[in-house]
């Protein structure tokens, strides 16, 4: 369904042949909307099988019939698709099933501990499914630990151009670390090769990956805190939350006492 931004009205429906879909996020350019195409139906938010489909803008106001792009695999469930913000390729998560399961509480794309993400690219070019490694693998903090749950990716809506062949985009997820933190990826991707790196560590100040790859860091934890969620600011720079409160005030030193001359009294 199709909702009116400002008024909350109902503007219409996008047929999905049947589809079930969960999940939907709309490219930028309102050209495209992916989603979890639900393989087997249990509760909202906790599909099984999920694979990741799109439908594109037509004219008129229609809608394309359903286009997959990474398909349903059993023991696997793909979910959280989002899409770039050049719209030329998507990132989603991949959890992996109980061996010889197709739907566990592990796996039902909620707070899975396996998952993981993936990028796919649109048409023309090949969607075969690339794995963020880097992101997905584990920092000194976590103690050898691999099911990191990396999970929820969000794309800052900014592309920021390096040159005519490059360009570094703002990916954000939130993952099962021993600490809970937000994390911050930096994908650069360089068209003219079909390439795309992302690296990632947990607490990590700088690293490169490859040529013309850049950086992803990791804020630290906020202690007390759970379950933090990474978000931008206006100025497209990665804040925590809850935001750290600011340092109080150190206290002015009071001035030394002087000693009172004999006979005086405090003024």
């Amino acid at each position: 369904m199709v909702f009116d931004g400002k008024t909350g009205a109902r503007t219409g429906t996008i047929p999905l042949g049947g589809l079930q879909a969960d999940h939907p996020d709309w490219s930028s350019d309102g050209a495209r909307i992916a989603f979890t195409e639900v393989g087997v139906a249990h509760i909202d938010q906790a599909p099984e099988r999920g694979g990741v489909s799109y439908v594109e803008s037509a004219a008129g106001g229609a809608w394309s019939a359903p286009q997959r792009l990474v398909p349903s695999l059993a023991g696997k469930n793909r979910y959280y698709p989002a899409i770039a913000p050049d719209g030329s390729f998507l990132v989603y998560d991949e959890s992996t099933c109980p061996a010889g399961k197709t739907y566990d509480r592990v796996c039902n794309a909620d707070t899975d501990p396996s998952a993981r993400l993936f990028a796919a690219s649109f048409p023309p070019a090949p969607a075969a499914p690339v794995e963020l490694a880097a992101a997905n693998g584990p920092g000194v903090a976590d103690r050898g630990a691999t099911d990191l749950g990396t999970s929820y990716p969000k794309w800052n809506p900014f592309a920021f151009h390096v040159s005519a062949q490059s360009q570094i985009l703002w990916l954000t997820f939130s993952p099962l670390r021993p600490a809970p933190v937000a994390a911050a990826g930096v994908l650069a991707r360089e068209p003219a090769r079909g390439h795309a790196h992302l690296d990632g560590r947990h607490r990590s100040g700088a690293a490169r990956q490859g040529p013309g790859s850049e950086l992803a860091g990791v804020l630290p934890a906020v202690p007390g805190h759970h379950d933090v969620q990474p978000h931008r600011a206006m100025d497209g720079r990665l804040r925590d939350d809850p935001v750290r409160p600011a340092a109080a005030p150190a206290e002015p030193s009071a001035a030394p006492a002087q000693p009172m001359k004999p006979g005086s009294s405090p003024g």
